[in-house]
């Protein structure tokens, strides 16, 4: 008998064994899954453009929404970079988006913002556009030429993915 109960205590203690190890697993997987997703947020934006403070020359455009559609207004980064597109439409046609839109079949970050009956939708849900666009308004305003503009959008967004030109 003995030895039926040794047995018994080793299954016992495997199954244990068993258990902590699944929720140890499954502990470690929520943390790195939690980790992961706010690196993404770091990198990509989180989707919250109001959650940042806004630059004067930003806020300013944010305040220009008269004529926009509503998927436009979902932030005020969002909504700036929209006004941005109506205002220097040239520029953003003479910059690469590294979203990966030219899958579905951008040629430039102005493709992001607009098309030709209007207003796209699609950089009201992308972060990484409206980023671009804002850097390019910023840049223009402070008088930099648009071949170095070109540059630094390149050099800042390239890690992302294809440039779309």
């Amino acid at each position: 008998m003995k030895a039926d109960d040794l047995k018994d205590e080793r299954i016992e203690k495997g199954d244990v064994m068993s258990r902590r190890l699944i929720l140890f697993l499954a502990v470690l997987f929520i943390v790195v899954a939690i980790v992961s997703t706010n690196v993404l947020f770091k990198i990509r934006g989180t989707g919250n453009g109001d959650s940042e403070e806004l630059d004067p020359l930003i806020e300013g455009l944010a305040g220009s929404a008269e004529g926009l559609p509503e998927y436009a207004m979902g932030n005020a980064r969002t909504t700036a970079a929209y006004a941005a597109a109506i205002e220097i439409p040239q520029s953003l046609e003479a910059v690469a988006c590294y979203c990966s839109c030219g899958a579905v079949g951008h040629k430039s970050l102005k493709d992001c913002f607009l098309d030709g009956d209007g207003f796209e939708e699609h950089a009201s849900y992308c972060d990484l556009c409206v980023n671009e666009a804002l850097d390019v308004y910023r840049w223009q305003a402070e008088g930099v030429p648009i071949d170095e503009i070109k540059s630094r959008i390149d050099e800042k967004y390239a890690r992302f993915g294809e440039p779309n030109k």
